[in-house]
Parts: C-alpha cells; sequence; structure tokens
C-alpha cells in the first residue's frame, strides 16, 4: 500500500513534464531521462579493473572489451603521480559519475625521506631505489667512504658540511659533502622519464652506529606536478585519436 501512495505521489509530481520515473529493485525512486540512465536494466558496472601499467589501460581504451560502459568513458584522470583513472561522464540526471578502471604502479619501496640511516642501508637504498644520473655518481662517491675517526669533527655550517672520507686501507681526508644534490627516485610510473628534484644531503655521527646519512626532500613538492604532467603526455600520445579527455 505504501509503494503505491508513493509512486502515484510521483507520477503527479512529474505530471505534465518530460520525465519518467521508475522504482528499482530496493524500492528507491528515481527519475529516468533516456537511455543512458543507469537504471536495473541498465546497471551501472561493478568494481573497477585494476591495472599496474599505464600501457594496459591504454590497451584496455583501444580495444572492444566492455563496449557499453566504455563507450560512457571519456576521461582519463591523473589523479596523482601513482594513480590513474578511467572515469565516466556525470550521469544526466542524477550527475554520478563512475570509476571503469584505476592504475597504480609497482615501484620499491621508497626511501626514508627526512631520516637519518646507517651508511650501508643508504648506499642500498641509493643505488636500488634512485635512477643513475643527474648527481647520483657524486652521492654515490661522497658516501661510499665515509667514517668516524676518534676525535674526527663533522664540520656544519648548516648548507654545506665536511666529513672524513676513506680514501685507502688506511688513509683518510676530508672532503665537502655536496649540496642541494638533484636525484630522481623511482616514485610515478615507468613508462614515464622518473622526475628529478633537487634533496639536502646531511650526515650525522650515530656514536657507535657510525656515520648516519639522510637525504631532506627540498623542491616543495613540484616533482609531483612534473610526473603528473608526463603521466599526462604520455596517455595523450598513446590514445592519439580516441575520443577521450585526459586531465591532469
Amino acid at each position: 500500500m505504501l509503494k503505491e501512495a508513493i509512486e502515484k505521489i510521483a507520477a503527479l509530481a512529474l505530471e505534465g513534464t518530460d520525465l519518467k520515473y521508475y522504482t528499482r529493485k530496493n524500492g528507491s525512486i528515481e527519475v529516468f531521462q533516456g537511455k543512458d540512465h543507469f537504471t536495473d536494466s541498465n546497471p551501472l558496472p561493478g568494481s573497477a579493473l585494476e591495472f599496474s601499467a599505464l600501457t594496459a589501460l591504454a590497451d584496455y581504451v583501444k580495444s572492444t572489451l566492455d563496449k557499453p560502459w566504455r563507450e560512457k568513458c571519456k576521461m582519463v584522470i591523473v589523479d596523482s603521480p601513482t594513480s590513474v583513472r578511467l572515469a565516466s561522464e556525470a550521469d544526466p540526471v542524477d550527475a554520478r559519475r563512475f570509476t571503469l578502471a584505476a592504475v597504480k604502479p609497482v615501484l620499491p619501496a621508497p626511501h626514508p625521506f627526512g631520516k637519518f640511516i646507517s651508511g650501508e642501508d643508504f648506499m642500498i637504498c641509493i643505488q636500488s631505489r634512485f635512477v643513475h644520473a643527474y648527481d647520483y655518481d657524486t652521492v654515490v662517491s661522497s658516501c661510499a667512504g665515509i667514517r668516524r675517526n676518534e676525535g674526527a669533527e663533522y664540520k656544519d655550517s648548516g648548507v654545506t658540511q665536511t666529513v672524513t672520507v676513506q680514501s685507502g686501507l688506511s688513509l683518510a681526508a676530508t672532503k665537502q659533502l655536496p649540496n642541494p644534490v638533484v636525484l630522481a627516485p623511482y616514485r610515478t610510473f615507468p613508462e614515464v622519464s622518473q622526475p628529478a628534484s633537487a634533496f639536502t644531503l646531511r650526515v650525522t655521527d650515530g656514536k657507535d652506529a657510525g656515520p648516519l646519512i639522510g637525504l631532506w626532500e627540498a623542491d616543495g613538492g613540484a616533482w609531483q606536478l612534473e610526473a603528473m604532467q608526463r603521466i599526462q603526455a604520455w596517455l595523450a600520445e598513446a590514445l592519439d585519436g580516441q575520443d577521450i579527455t585526459i586531465l591532469a
């Protein structure tokens, strides 16, 4: 009885308009306008597909898979350096939109920026989590032989540091650490070139733990915008000729 009464009220409210209404299986009433509106017979897709490569997304967009829903998806949105999604336009009636596919890259564990770590851990991280370009060789050569001698001092002006560097089996020399340094960690999709940015390189005395080395980001996060723009450019080339807008 209550359902019939609600449907009658809805019908009266829409009387004289070009709009129609229907009752969903859960009892809710929605306005229907046009074949593109999502109804029980024209449902929203299930959970979004999950990819780990931009190439997979590009292949999917150019394929004939999931055609009814994919034709409604006119936007590729670059949300961050590690998140891209294929999204629909807003529904013409209730303004809902859905995500048909999402992409997140498989990346190595991030370097512990803003933290001092042992010289051994630092060398492992710098060699496995950074592109071997820009100031990479300079950082490796400067930090590879850092050691602590009894009575040695770490001279620090707040901008540059001078440390003791092992230069042979028993010889040691002082060396000024470079600052800032430009490095490119692996932190976005491998299909695009990794954005480089400035870092502050610091060393401190860890006493019994020996010298500790740390890197601090010094570009204010500008690398993220550059990474998103590179992703956008890559997708624009990969999806050339497709009826789709790429937003970053």
